[in-house]
């Protein structure tokens, strides 16, 4: 019996053809992009986070080496963390120091009292200003130095802007500009840095109020300065002079002068030539109790006379005249007695002709005719008159000099007048035997 075998199934054998033609062809493919490197994916760098990186873990084992000849044997260098510690406290590299600040503020200084004294007001209240800021940056300097310095309020160089600030604003009240009313105040404290008034109760200031407002407060910064360093004082005190020299009046020197000197004072209360030009400044503008202390003060750390009789001039003006009269008397007892006066000669410096003019004749004789005489003038002379003749440019030693005729040898010199003197016996004898040869 024959048993016929199944027919292959075409459809299926042509599919399973197909398949495995399209799997080689893709493979084909990925094959040939694996080699071309433009197309290989690359990893993306990560982006650095703001938290904490990951603990580091040692890496797994592999199997695979690397081709350098040197990478086993050199270890992989750590990284540098550049970034400041967070709870240590930062450090800078400085670039200047408090003394070096005070030495520049000192030259400066000098500078602007040569302009001071050369009546160069302009230069001599810029210098004196860029000195003072010198010696605020002192001050700064020295506070950074020093962790222990307590840092209260602004630093110093803010203090000498605030006061410089308010003492600039102080002169927009002076009227120089026109009339200074309610509107005009408070449209200034409005604009102004310094915030002193409020524009709202600006109607119950006046200008002259505002003006001493702005000053004080310039005077408190000044002073908190002028107490740290004594050449703060120093520059305080010579802007004053230069105010008071430039009396410009749209500065308001008095003013200006008198709140730069308060400020000098409060920060230097021990010095006494300080306390006595302000008391003099406060005396002439009429602030008499003030004044009144400032010289009292000066006096009982030195007694100096000029400041004394400015205290007179004070007490007298107050009514106050017994405690003037204490202070004169106390002037008598230290002023030194007087000595008595000797009087010395005036001592004259003559020419000879000049004393000649002045000086009694001494020649024994009769009168001496000068010159040439007329038979006149000699008829009328008396008969022992001796002629004298005129002897222009000779000598006066040697005018009444003549040398006798005669023996030239002896070459006796004789004055008019007088006789020769006749050799005695034994000199004529002797002088006969003179040189025989």
């Amino acid at each position: 019996m024959k048993i016929a075998s199944p027919k292959p199934n075409c459809k299926v054998s042509t599919s399973r053809r197909c398949l495995s033609a399209m799997l080689i062809a893709a493979m084909g493919a990925s094959s040939a992009m694996a080699d071309r490197p433009s197309v290989r994916p690359t990893r993306m760098p990560t982006v650095a986070g703001t938290s904490a990186p990951p603990a580091a873990t040692p890496p797994a084992a592999t199997s695979q080496y690397s081709t350098e000849p040197n990478a086993v044997s050199q270890p992989r260098r750590p990284a540098i963390n550049t970034a400041p510690s967070v709870a240590a406290s930062p450090r800078y590299l400085r670039s200047s120091t408090a003394g070096a600040s005070l030495e520049i503020a000192r030259r400066l200084l000098a500078q602007a009292t040569q302009e001071y004294d050369s009546k160069a007001w302009m230069s001599a209240e810029n210098t004196a200003w860029d000195a003072i800021r010198h010696i605020g940056e002192s001050i700064d300097l020295a506070n950074v130095a020093d962790p222990n310095q307590p840092s209260a309020g602004p630093n110093a160089r803010t203090r000498i802007e605030m006061a410089k600030h308010a003492i600039t604003e102080s002169r927009d009240f002076a009227g120089v500009y026109g009339a200074v009313d309610a509107a005009a105040i408070a449209r200034m404290a409005r604009s102004h840095q310094t915030k002193l008034i409020d524009p709202a109760s600006a109607s119950t200031v006046t200008a002259n109020e505002a003006t001493d407002r702005y000053l004080d407060f310039a005077r408190v910064q000044l002073a908190t300065i002028a107490g740290e360093r004594i050449e703060a004082a120093q520059a305080l005190d010579l802007l004053a002079a230069v105010y008071l020299g430039r009396a410009d009046a749209s500065t308001l020197p008095s003013e200006t002068a008198i709140c730069m000197r308060r400020a000098a004072l409060q920060g230097q209360p021990n010095n006494a030539s300080l306390a006595s030009r302000l008391g003099m400044h406060l005396a002439d503008v009429g602030l008499h109790d003030e004044a009144c202390w400032a010289l009292q003060h000066s006096l009982s750390m030195e007694f100096t006379p000029q400041t004394a009789h400015a205290l007179v001039a004070v007490m007298q003006r107050t009514g106050d005249t017994t405690g003037a009269s204490q202070l004169v008397a106390k002037l008598q007892q230290s002023e030194p007695a007087k000595q008595p006066q000797v009087f010395t000669p005036e001592i004259v410096e003559l020419s000879p002709s000049e004393f000649a003019s002045v000086s009694k004749s001494v020649m024994s004789g009769g009168a001496i005719v000068e010159g040439n005489p007329s038979p006149a003038s000699v008829a009328a002379a008396p008969s022992n008159a001796i002629r004298k003749p005129t002897m222009e440019g000779v000598p006066a030693s040697l005018a009444s000099t003549r040398i006798t005729e005669g023996d030239g040898a002896s070459g006796q010199v004789i004055v008019d007048g007088e006789e020769p003197k006749q050799p005695g016996v034994v000199r004529r004898f002797f002088g006969k035997f003179k040189k025989p040869w």
